[in-house]
């Protein structure tokens, strides 16, 4: 199963909306 793997992305997509949001 690619659990880990969906998880990673899941991770990604939500640091890039918060870098989105809040760029530093």
């Amino acid at each position: 199963c690619d659990d880990q793997i969906i998880i990673l992305d899941y991770l990604s997509r939500y640091l890039k909306t918060r870098n989105v949001d809040s760029p530093q």
